[in-house]
């Protein structure tokens, strides 16, 4: 079985981070940090750890904020500090440096190289959008990726495990002048989180998504491609016309699927399937598709949840058919469990249903 992700922040951590802190200051209090970080630990999932660690840390360093956060750049001396050592600073930070954004938005700054400040910046956000959109802005001019993705992955409309950014509510591109800047960034890394932050933005305003990925088109740069595809797969999964168009693909291609069949139809828990199907255009002359197949698990309400599986863009000349065959293993993982019941599988074309075969799970 997979060590579960919460035990990443532990004592070890807990201790590491304490013996970095105590060599910046000998004031600091190690042994009651490390007694209150670890309080009931086993009882706690990730976020509350972290949230506790944090809550600890705040207790512990001094009150005054700029006094504090030098002592955590100091202890940021230590080369031995990681992502889960210093993800609870980084929550830290964004909690007790909302008087003081200035010297907050420079410790995430030097934090994020080692344990991305994406959620610590959100509440610097939140208490002073202008002077940090500011900071955001000088960010995307750093010489290093890190801060440079920040500035976009922190700003994102809809990051997960984090809050909804109150001002993006009523205006989801608050960011825009952000990712604007970054969409022809140097590193696939820091194009990653512009894309979906662009995906984040289609799901609250399409007609703003599709008005920016049609000026990053314009551009015509060597990466734009990737970054629509990535950044508007949400109105693609949708069957949205103007996002298939701006992708280069035909929202009208007439396309059958034919012979879609599972086999076995009845499978057990811990074993497989394997379902084909071919793809055919009636269209004249070459199109493109944006191509995916749905499976339906069967929940023990008696519901159903559905995972989208992407194949990507597909092109099909006349009378020239793709075939597919994928297999499935119903194997149970720590992220998703199986019931028995009745399963679909379902193939889209342009995000639309054009197949379904029904099977059976048993325990």
């Amino acid at each position: 079985m997979p060590v579960p992700l919460k035990n990443e922040i532990g004592p070890t951590t807990i201790g590491r981070l304490a013996n970095a802190l105590v060599a910046a200051d000998s004031r600091f209090q190690k042994r009651e940090f490390e007694r209150d970080a670890s309080r009931d630990l086993t009882e706690l999932e990730l976020k509350a750890r972290i949230n506790q660690v944090a809550l600890a840390l705040g207790e512990k360093l001094p009150r005054e904020f700029g006094v504090a956060a030098s002592i955590v750049e100091a202890a940021l001396e230590d080369p031995s500090l990681g992502v889960w050592d210093l993800w609870p600073v980084t929550v830290w930070v964004g909690r007790a440096g909302v008087d003081d954004v200035d010297t907050a938005a420079r410790l995430l700054a030097l934090l994020t190289p080692r344990s991305s400040g994406e959620f610590g910046v959100r509440s610097l956000i939140e208490a002073d959008p202008q002077g940090m959109l500011t900071i955001l802005t000088e960010w995307t001019q750093s010489d290093d990726e890190h801060v440079r993705r920040l500035a976009s992955e922190g700003s994102r409309p809809l990051l997960p495990w984090a809050p909804r950014l109150t001002l993006t509510a009523s205006n989801p591109g608050w960011a825009r002048p952000i990712i604007n800047t970054l969409v022809d960034d140097p590193s696939g890394y820091v194009r990653r989180s512009v894309a979906n932050h662009l995906n984040d933005i289609s799901k609250l305003d399409r007609e703003l998504a599709i008005a920016i990925g049609s000026d990053w088109k314009r551009r015509d740069t060597a990466n734009v491609g990737w970054i629509l595809g990535r950044g508007l797969r949400t109105l693609v999964k949708s069957g949205n016309r103007d996002a298939l168009a701006l992708l280069g693909l035909d929202p009208d291609a007439a396309i059958t699927v034919e012979g879609l069949s599972v086999v076995p139809t009845t499978v057990g828990i811990g074993h497989s399937t394997t379902f084909d199907f071919v793809l055919r255009s009636r269209a004249s002359v070459p199109v493109a598709i944006a191509c995916g197949y749905v499976i339906e698990f069967a929940r023990p309400n008696g519901r159903v949840s559905r995972k989208l599986f992407t194949l990507g863009t597909i092109s099909l000349a006349p009378e020239d058919p793709v075939a597919f065959r994928r297999r499935y293993l119903f194997r149970p993982l720590s992220t998703r469990a199986y019931h028995p019941g009745a399963h679909a599988v379902e193939v889209l074309v342009n995000g639309v249903v054009e197949a379904r075969v029904e099977f059976t799970l048993e325990a």
